[in-house]
Parts: C-alpha cells; structure tokens; sequence
C-alpha cells in the first residue's frame, strides 16, 4: 500500500489529536525548554545593555584634549557642529576660593562653556540663557553651600546668581565641588572635552589631533573612560555566551523526549509497516507527529517567557534582543523537529509487522 503526501499528513494529525497525553507533554517540554532559553538570552543581552548605558552614562564616548600652553576655545566649540559630536566644551581650572557662604572652606573653581551643561550631567539640561553669566554649581559644592538655583553667591567678591545645580557625579565626579563660571566661547583653554554619539565616527582621537595639532608638543589626546577599565567587553560576551550553542543540546534533548515517546509506539509504528509504509512515509508521520506538539509548546514557551521576564525586570525587549532569543529558539526547534522523526523507521516491531504481513 503506498501512501500520498496528504494522507500521512492527515493521519499524523489525527495521531496526535488521538494522543492527548503524549501531544500534551511534549508541548510542556518543548514549552520549558525553549522558553528558559529564551529567558536566559533576554536576561543575558539586558545585561549586557544596562552595561553599555552605564558605559555611555559614565562618559564613554567623551574624548579629552588636553594642552597647558593654551587650545583655542572657539576652535574646541565649533567641534560640536560635526556630524556625530554630540557637545563640545572648554573647560579651564582656575584655581581655589572662598565664597561669603562659607569662609575658610575652599572650592575649586573654573571657567567652561555651555556645552558642559551637556557634558558633565546626565540630568535635564539646563537652558544657556539660565547660565549666562552665572554660577554653575556641582551637586556637593551646593549642598555644603546650601545654596540653589536663583539664589546669590559671592566668589571672591564676585557676586553672581547661581543659574543651575548639576549632578556630576556618574560623569565627572571631580566636578562635584566646583563653582563654574560660564564664559563666552573666546581666548584660550588648557582642556576641550568632546563627546560624541555612539558608533557615530571613528577615529575619534585621531580628529582632535589633528584639530589642535599646532597648539604645540604638549598636546594629549586622551578617552576620558577606557572600556577596559569596566573590564568586559560586551561583544566577546555576546559572541561567546553558552547559549550560542546550546540550541544544539537543546534541540538533541527535544529530539530526544520524541524519541522516547517513539520506542512507547514501535508497535503502533509496525502497523505501519505491515501495510506497506517505507521509510520516507515513517519520517513523514514523525516530522509531523512531532512539529505540532513541539512547535507549539515551543511558541507558547518563548511568548510566556518573553512574557514573565518583562513583568520581572519592568523592561521591554528591543529588537536586537528579541531577534538573539527568536533565533535561538527557532534553532532549537529546528533541530527537534529535524531529529525527532529519525528514529521512527529504526523503531518498528519486524516481529508484528512479518506476521501481518504473512496473513
């Protein structure tokens, strides 16, 4: 007896309709196993991007050029209209003072351009028009002044209001206790700070060398952070996680829970047998048999899995991650489902299927 296409396909399906309690287990395994990879790969990327915005929060992408005989101010700010500088600013020390809040307590001061309103804070930035000509105040030096936003400080006798309070701690914590002046862009400076967008330019370095490169020898061009100093490397990371390759042990351990149900059935496989089913008609029942069950309890994993861990973590997935757990879990499935009807025509009893065949 041969066998069309579209009758094994029926008849594989009324298989598994017939067996709920093996169609529902191994929906249940396919269901745990892929979704704890899925999981696993959400938990593992969302790691490795809460680690890159600490990187770009911190200043990762903030280059230094640094010179003692002088860089041009309006040279360093005009850095900020390239293609993928995100901010430019001059940033000058300008020595210790005291303030009338509290004498006998010396601050750091220093004169900077408005683009550091950008640079050195992660917070909202404020407006240059609420910074002209006033004091910009890192977070510890006000609170020690106890001084905010609109309220008056002398400096040296140099009474300003203070137009903003910047936290500067993720950024550049040095700042915390510094009194900024907020100066025009002209004259000289001793540091142009430049950042840029992520992945916007290369040779990043390389541009303010060249930029400033006849300020003199005592030029040096600097990252403000070094990724090595976070001592990871998200892309070796990524490239080398377990679940790489894992896909193929789970997708053999998928194969494997099919297998077993297979051996239960070699009688039932017989039957086929007996009636004249080759071996391609067998695979074709076991593909079928096993892709319903798996690729469903597989799907419902994934989705519960991508579900419960937004709920858990309060993020939702981004495409890059949710393309990294799609493909892992298509690629277990795929091994499952390509494995799975392999032992089907091994399994059979000859025993039955001889004897029916006799009669």
């Amino acid at each position: 007896m041969s066998w069309r296409l579209r009758d094994l396909v029926v008849d594989a399906v009324r298989n598994v309709a017939g067996s709920p309690t093996r169609t529902v287990l191994l929906a249940l395994v396919a269901a745990g196993v892929v979704g704890g990879l899925v999981f696993t790969e959400l938990a593992f990327t969302q790691d490795l991007l809460d680690f890159r915005a600490r990187f770009d929060a911190s200043g990762g992408h903030v280059v230094i050029a640094t010179n003692d005989d002088g860089l041009p101010v309006a040279r360093c700010v005009a850095l900020a209209d390239l293609d993928g500088v995100v901010a430019a600013a001059a940033l000058d020390q300008a020595g210790p003072v005291e303030t009338n809040l509290a004498p006998g307590t010396l601050f750091q001061t220093g004169r900077t351009t408005t683009g550091a309103l950008r640079l050195f804070t992660t917070d909202p930035h404020p407006t240059v028009a609420a910074v002209a000509d006033r004091w910009v105040l890192g977070r510890a030096a006000a609170d020690e002044l106890g001084v905010e936003a609109g309220m008056w400080l002398a400096v040296d006798d140099a009474a300003r209001q203070v137009g903003a309070v910047i936290d500067t701690e993720a950024r550049n914590p040095q700042v915390a206790r510094w009194i900024l002046h907020v100066v025009p862009p002209t004259g000289t400076t001793t540091q142009c700070w430049v950042e840029y967008a992520p992945g916007a330019r290369s040779g990043r370095i390389e541009l303010l060398d060249t930029r400033f490169a006849d300020t003199g020898d005592q030029l040096v061009v600097r990252p403000w952070i070094r990724l090595d100093e976070f001592s990871r490397d998200p892309l070796t990371e990524l490239a080398q996680r377990p679940q790489r390759a894992a896909w193929v042990a789970a997708g053999l351990l998928l194969a494997a829970s099919v297998w077993s149900a297979t051996w239960l059935r070699r009688a039932h496989i017989g039957l086929y047998r007996a009636v004249g089913t080759g071996p391609a008609g067998l695979l074709v029942l076991g593909a079928v048999e096993a892709a319903l069950p798996l690729l469903v309890g597989g799907i419902a994993g994934a989705l519960w899995a991508a579900a419960a861990w937004a709920a858990a973590t309060g993020h939702t997935p981004q495409p890059d991650q949710a393309l990294i757990a799609a493909r892992t879990a298509a690629s277990t499935l795929l091994v499952a489902v390509a494995a799975a009807p392999l032992l089907g025509p091994l399994t059979a009893r000859q025993p039955i299927a001889d004897q029916l065949k006799d009669r």
